[in-house]
């Protein structure tokens, strides 16, 4: 089976593997580093960002 690619929420670039989360689609990258960034790291928010304004659209 084909896998299609879709375009990352977090990194604009488009990927095949990752999770749809409601509507937003994460790559395998983009949730790995998610998780491995503490709240207290700076770069936590972009991801906040990021996930907000993706809620807000729909694919």
């Amino acid at each position: 089976m084909r896998e299609s690619v879709t375009i990352c929420k977090i990194c604009d670039v488009p990927k095949r593997s990752g999770l749809h989360l409601m509507h937003a689609f994460i790559c395998s990258d983009c949730e790995k580093e998610i998780l491995q960034t503490s709240p207290e790291e700076e770069r936590y928010q972009y991801y906040v960002d990021r996930l907000k304004v993706s809620s807000y659209q729909k694919q």
